[in-house]
């Protein structure tokens, strides 16, 4: 088979450089810009792509010579459809950091990273001062970005396979609203920030996600049967049926429907995306629940509003396994941790089980 058959090199209208099309060693056709404007130079470049892919394909070499930086943007490029909008701004903020500690440590390809390198990256993230669960997540991002790359054959193991997680005793346990500042808090929203009241509302009311959150539509809030429908969380395929009481009901049936997004900005826009090249939409939702916080002299994230999700029910006295059906844990572990935290009611509860020995 000669060399037209295997890729090509071609012009695109859209760019002032060539472009070329070649069979990776798994036998998919790949398309990608070379960067130059000089034929001479792609036809090299694909030559390259070429014999690499053969040469993995025979098993004479068992990693490509891919650079570090093209690895990362195909990456991000292919989840950037498969991924949720918050996984993939996150998963490129901390490959990002990643490409910038490989530069000053002169790594340029993806086989010259190993496991002392990536041991050397958790490291410099703590000096950095960074959290055992910041540094854990940006382990795991990385392993995956190189599991994927097995799956492509540019490399033919995982450097950050058997990476050590750090304790994450450092990190902050959950902090929910107690009944005082549950009601100081709407107080304040509802005089000083009336457009976030309802959205608020509904994220301490369902536990939802704050991806589920700003991505919830009118289609997916079902007014008859007070329910909420959202897609399964962290790649799970399916719908899962959130209940809503009565009140909140009341509350989204005072949300304009200017939008098919029940949450929007002033200019009736989702939240999701850019306001600008530095600044995310969404972030002005954060900023608000902050402020109010600070005037009330505490401080909480807006993960929290969940975590008061869950102690609601917890001191409601709803068993351990009807919490997880409520909050969408995968593990029951999960939620025993809101038990241990805010379970007290629970034990001077039990504590009535005493009372048929007198």
């Amino acid at each position: 088979m000669g060399r037209r058959k295997r890729g090509e090199v071609y012009k695109r209208k859209d760019s002032p450089y060539f472009w070329l099309w070649y069979y990776d060693a798994n036998g998919k056709r790949k398309i990608e810009s070379t960067g130059v404007t000089k034929k001479g130079l792609a036809d090299q470049l694909l030559d390259k792509r070429i014999m690499n892919a053969l040469q993995i394909r025979e098993g004479i070499k068992t990693d490509s010579d891919i650079v570090l930086t093209v690895l990362v943007e195909k990456y991000l490029k292919r989840i950037k459809v498969r991924k949720s909008y918050h996984t993939v701004r996150s998963y490129s903020s901390i490959l990002k950091c990643f490409l910038e500690w490989a530069r000053m440590n002169d790594i340029s390809r993806a086989v010259d990273v190993d496991r002392s390198a990536i041991d050397g990256y958790v490291t410099y993230l703590r000096e950095k001062g960074l959290k055992g669960w910041t540094c854990n997540n940006h382990a795991v991002a990385i392993r995956k970005l190189f599991y994927w790359a097995m799956d492509e054959k540019y490399i033919s193991k995982n450097p950050a396979k058997k990476i050590e997680l750090l304790s994450t005793s450092d990190s902050r346990p959950p902090r929910p609203l107690n009944e005082h500042e549950y009601t100081t808090f709407f107080r304040i929203c509802a005089e000083l920030y009336p457009k976030f009241s309802a959205l608020y509302y509904t994220k301490a009311h369902t536990g939802l996600r704050f991806e589920e959150l700003i991505s919830l539509k009118w289609a997916d809030v079902d007014i008859k049967e007070k329910v909420i429908k959202v897609m399964k969380p962290k790649g799970e395929r399916g719908v899962e049926l959130i209940p809503v009481h009565d009140n909140l009901i009341k509350v989204l049936n005072e949300v304009p429907k200017t939008s098919e997004y029940v949450f929007v900005d002033a200019k009736n826009r989702s939240w999701h995306g850019f306001k600008n090249p530095r600044r995310y939409r969404d972030r002005k939702i954060r900023e608000t629940a902050y402020k109010i916080f600070e005037m009330m002299g505490i401080s909480l994230r807006m993960h929290d509003f969940r975590t008061t999700f869950a102690s609601m029910l917890v001191h409601k006295s709803v068993d351990a396994f009807t919490v997880q059906g409520l909050m969408r844990h995968t593990s029951i572990k999960t939620t025993q941790r809101y038990i241990k935290l805010f379970g007290t009611k629970l034990h001077s509860s039990i504590d009535k089980l005493q009372e048929l020995d007198s």
